[in-house]
C-alpha cells in the first residue's frame, strides 16, 4: 500500500487515461497481483510463467512473452510497446503520451524517460592497491578533486518511468533499448521516485501524502 492505494494502482489509473495506448495489460505470475490489477480495471489476459518471474529475469524476455500472448489473443500485430513499471508510481498521463508522441515524431528505435544526475560520475572511484582510482577520466591530467560540482557537464540517467520501443527491435535483438537510436524525455524531479529500497518507499510515502 502506498498513500492508501495499492502500489500497482498508481500506474494503472494514469495509464488508463492515456489517449495513445490502444491496449493496456498487466503481466504477472501472481494471482493476487492479478486480482489487484483487475480491481483497477486493467486486463490480465494471461498469467506469466513462473520461469519469467525470477530476480534474474530480463525485462525484454517478459515483454516478448507478453507481446506474443496478446497478439495471439487479439489477432493483431502491434508495432510499438510501452513499458510502465509499477515501482515508479508518480508518472502522469501527460508523461506517457508525451513520450509516445516524441518517440513517433523523432523516429527513434526506442525512447526512455530520464532525470538529471546530481552527483558527477567523475567523483566515483574504485579501490586499487589501498588507494582511490577514478573510474571515469574527466580529461588528461585533470584533478577532479579540484573541481566544483557546477563545473561538470549535465549528466542524465534513466528514471524507469516510461520505456517506448519498436516491437521489431524487441523481438529481433532481445533489446528494450537501442543505445544507438534512443530518444529521451526529461521528467521533472517531483515524479522521479523509483522504488528499489525501503528508503525509496519512505520518500514515496511522503510524496503521496503531499499529493493527497
Amino acid at each position: 500500500m502506498l498513500g492508501g492505494r495499492p502500489l500497482l494502482g498508481w500506474s494503472i489509473i494514469e495509464a488508463k487515461k492515456s489517449k495513445l495506448i490502444d491496449r493496456l495489460i498487466l503481466s504477472t505470475e501472481d494471482e493476487e497481483i492479478a486480482e489487484v490489477g483487475k480491481s483497477f480495471g486493467v486486463d490480465v489476459p494471461f498469467i506469466r510463467p513462473k520461469e519469467l518471474a525470477g530476480d534474474k529475469t530480463h525485462t525484454p524476455e517478459i515483454l516478448i512473452h507478453a507481446l506474443n500472448e496478446i497478439e495471439k489473443i487479439d489477432r493483431i500485430v502491434y508495432d510499438i510497446i510501452v513499458l510502465l513499471q509499477p515501482t515508479v508510481p508518480f508518472r502522469k498521463t501527460e508523461h506517457i503520451d508525451k513520450a509516445i508522441l516524441q518517440f513517433i515524431s523523432e523516429k527513434f528505435d526506442s525512447l526512455i524517460t530520464v532525470k538529471k544526475q546530481d552527483y558527477p560520475p567523475w567523483w566515483m572511484f574504485k579501490l586499487e592497491d589501498k588507494k582511490l582510482s577514478t573510474v571515469f577520466k574527466y580529461g588528461n591530467d585533470v584533478n577532479v578533486f579540484n573541481m566544483e560540482r557546477q563545473e561538470f557537464p549535465d549528466i542524465y540517467k534513466p528514471n524507469g518511468s516510461v520505456y517506448v520501443t519498436k516491437t521489431v527491435l524487441l523481438r529481433e535483438n532481445n533489446q528494450l533499448v537501442n543505445q544507438k537510436s534512443c530518444g529521451y524525455l526529461i521528467v521533472e524531479d517531483e515524479f522521479q521516485v523509483n522504488i528499489d529500497t525501503p528508503l525509496d518507499f519512505d520518500v514515496a510515502e511522503s510524496i503521496a501524502k503531499r499529493m493527497s
